[in-house]
């Protein structure tokens, strides 16, 4: 009897010891200062030139809730930073609640990459394959205590909706959720855990008359971190990167993006592509702002001034909680900027009194325009995109822009030079030579300009021309509009005066051109040539685009001075072609050397057996006489 008590003290004392030495006490955890269990939330510093944060309203009358998610478990550090970490699901929460919510946020705001969502299961995959369901949300769902919008790996209205799910579950019948008490301050609001303990908190917005919860006003942080004894506030992990204990009071971030969504978007253009340009841009939540009486908003689309916006265009409206699209009653806005106008741009004014109201407030708006590219000499070529809005409703004259969003519309340029037959690339051109160009049976046109200095000559559907001249110049638009390679066959139809050319010596090439993708988006063109049966004709050093995979030329980075591009011409070595004044010169290399060559042989055959001929006829008629 004796001995069983003494097991049973021993395997108490031995549970008290391993529950210690893991971290999971009998009482609540101490912590060595306040500070150690504190989330402070502070304003971004709204209205500065140059961003596009919204101007939030002050903290005094406001009010929040701080959910616990979860605490932290196994935690590793290393050079004063936290680097990987566990997340133990708080007491109401389990997997399946945190994944609902997850796939909630995800169904209507996917993040592709790292996960999918079917039926209502989410699945992750990439980085967040082997993630569980709260370290997912860590990851992902985490706002940065450094940044101006609380959420980056999240846009704002995932965030809401994640934040609603959450809410949902959290304050539903018999579920007791773990909160933390957050005292608000004229400046800022701090919320204390020190009850409630260290760990992942859900911060939602809950002051009295606002709409709902706005896209602006949910937030996932954590608290500081305590490893033996020592408070930890940086989390430097592999996929994430922000500090503990902080978080900014998001401001609505106002979001711009501009895509092609013609057919022949991501192909090359020339002279009258057409293509159909989409904007779209996010309107602020002004309906959760008592005080703000007039906002004003607009989208302002501008190309450059080779490109051509229609005088029509469509107006559509996607409400946060809806992932489908409608047609905008024009009503609801109007066109202050006709296209055509001196810098050809379109800006589009929404209604203030609808921006108040569930209309325009807290929806995406998209605008959809067809421009048509007038030439391609001009460089670059690109449609840009920007919203202009009011971000702080106590100045009405106070405005914001968002980040400009640009697409960029690329084109070919080959240049050509004439040159003497024994001269170097150095050499003066030669002028007026003319050449043709035909894809399959069909005779290129092209419109002349000027670029540099120098002829250049853009295709042209509606061209007049059916040659180009050139002595030292430039053929630009080839392989427009498809995604397919095309290949071109370049003759040249008349030579510098002085200088042999007949039908027997055209110096005819072909130049296939074949634009290159990576995940439907253009990225390169690869430029090959065939030198034809005159190859000796062709430049003076190796051609790149002679050898086996040809010349590959790179698209310029997609991120651009300003978002604008710099260069939207995708410019291939020279072709130099050479000119002689002695016919002789044409029978050199290449295949009519080969054609040359064959037709002596077969002079040579013909001409033995003539011979052979003659000799036996000789022979014949020796004999006879002989004979007689």
């Amino acid at each position: 009897m004796k001995r069983n008590w003494l097991k049973k003290a021993t395997a108490a004392l031995v549970c008290v010891a391993t529950a210690a030495a893991v971290g999971i006490g009998l009482t609540a955890p101490a912590y060595a200062n306040a500070a150690d269990t504190q989330i402070t939330i502070s304003a971004p510093q709204g209205d500065r030139p140059g961003t596009s944060d919204l101007n939030v309203n002050m903290f005094d009358g406001r009010s929040f809730t701080a959910y616990k998610l979860a605490d932290y478990t196994n935690v590793q550090v290393s050079d004063g930073n936290v680097t990987a970490m566990d997340y133990k699901l708080d007491t109401p929460l389990t997997n399946a609640m945190v994944d609902g919510w997850i796939a909630k946020a995800l169904d209507q705001f996917p993040m592709t990459d790292v996960a999918t969502v079917s039926n209502g299961t989410v699945t992750f995959k990439g980085d967040a394959a082997a993630m569980s369901p709260m370290t997912f949300v860590a990851n992902y769902f985490y706002g940065t205590g450094a940044d101006i919008y609380g959420n980056t790996g999240v846009n704002s209205n995932a965030m809401r909706i994640f934040a609603e799910a959450a809410q949902k579950s959290l304050t539903a019948p018999g579920v007791t959720a773990t909160t933390a008490p957050v005292t608000v301050n004229n400046d800022s609001a701090v919320v204390d855990a020190s009850q409630s303990g260290q760990g992942l908190y859900l911060i939602v917005d809950t002051t009295k008359g606002l709409n709902n919860q706005i896209p602006a006003r949910a937030m996932i942080t954590g608290t500081p971190v305590t490893v033996n004894g020592q408070t930890y506030m940086q989390f430097k992990g592999s996929n994430a990167t922000y500090t503990l204990g902080s978080i900014k009071l998001k401001a609505e971030q106002v979001v711009n993006t501009i895509a092609d969504t013609s057919a022949q978007k991501e192909t090359l253009v020339t002279n009258q592509s057409q293509r159909t340009f989409q904007v779209t841009a996010n309107i602020p939540n002004y309906a959760a702002y008592d005080n703000w009486s007039s906002p004003t908003y607009s989208v302002t689309i501008t190309p450059s001034g080779n490109v051509k916006l229609d005088s029509k265009y469509t107006v559509e409206v996607q409400p946060a909680e809806f992932p489908t699209w409608s047609t905008l009653p024009d009503s609801n806005y109007s066109l202050v900027s006709p296209a055509g106008a001196a810098t050809g741009s379109l800006t589009v004014q929404f209604s203030s009194a609808a921006m108040k109201t569930s209309t325009l407030s807290g929806v995406t708006v998209r605008i959809t325009v067809n421009g048509t590219v007038q030439n391609v000499t001009t460089t670059p070529t690109f449609v840009a995109a920007q919203a202009t809005f009011s971000n702080d409703q106590s100045d009405a004259n106070s405005t914001g822009t968002a980040e400009e969003a640009s697409l960029g519309l690329f084109n070919t340029v080959i240049p050509v030079k004439k040159i003497a037959y024994n001269a170097g690339a150095t050499s003066a051109a030669l002028t007026g030579a003319q050449f043709s160009v035909t894809s399959g049976t069909t005779t290129v046109k092209f419109t002349e300009s000027t670029l540099n200095g120098k002829p250049y000559y853009q295709v042209d559907p509606n061209g007049t021309l059916s040659t180009f001249t050139v002595g030292d110049g430039y053929i630009a638009g080839l392989g427009a509009n498809t995604n397919n390679s095309t290949t071109y066959t370049i003759t040249e139809k008349v030579a510098p005066t002085g200088y042999v050319l007949d039908g027997r010596h055209d110096i005819t090439f072909n130049v296939t051109v074949t634009p290159n993708y990576t995940n439907d988006v253009l990225t390169s063109v690869t430029y090959k040539r065939d030198n034809g049966i005159y190859g000796n004709f062709l430049d003076t050093t190796p051609s790149k685009m002679t050898t086996d995979d040809g010349q590959t030329v790179n698209l310029e980075s997609r991120t651009t001075v300003n978002n604008r591009y710099t260069n939207t011409q995708l410019e291939s070595e020279m072709i130099h072609v050479k000119n002689t004044k002695n016919p002789s010169d044409f029978a050199q290399t290449g295949g009519h050397i080969v054609q040359v060559l064959i037709a002596m042989l077969i002079v040579a055959i013909v001409g033995a057996i003539l011979l052979i001929v003659a000799r036996m006829r000789r022979r014949n008629n020796t004999d006879r006489t002989q004979i007689a």
